[in-house]
């Protein structure tokens, strides 16, 4: 919903010809690359950027919360700025509605999906 994330998913594994002869201690890694054709555009929930513990703690970065595998993608600098985008906008709608993050998706989810669209107004953004 928030963010639409193309990027190739790359996993991190040790390298299996380091385990041959440190097993237990492998030390360099490997990216296995996914082809984009297998792994298509996907979009970032906002669900993903607030905490379902802590009422009132939102998450940007790579502090998102997702899969392993979804990791291998969303974790892109490409990205991670714009969750804070995301989440700089949803903060400011909970604070005009004295509402958290979780109660922002639930009663406000189409008045943010329309801040996103809009974008922050080039007047509200100081130096």
């Amino acid at each position: 919903m928030c963010v639409e994330v193309n990027w190739g998913i790359d996993i991190h594994i040790p390298d299996p010809n380091i385990s041959k002869f440190f097993p237990g201690q492998e030390f360099k890694a490997v990216a296995v690359h996914y082809d984009k054709e297998k792994a298509p555009p996907f979009s970032v929930p906002y669900r993903c950027l607030y905490s379902r513990n802590i009422s009132n703690l939102f998450m940007a970065g790579r502090h998102i919360s997702t899969t392993h595998v979804a990791h291998a993608a969303t974790r892109v600098q490409r990205y991670t700025g714009t969750y804070g985008e995301v989440v700089g906008i949803a903060a400011s709608l909970c604070r005009k509605y004295e509402t958290n993050p979780r109660g922002l998706y639930e009663t406000y989810l189409q008045e943010l999906k329309k801040a996103l669209a809009d974008g922050v107004p080039a007047s509200e953004i100081t130096n």
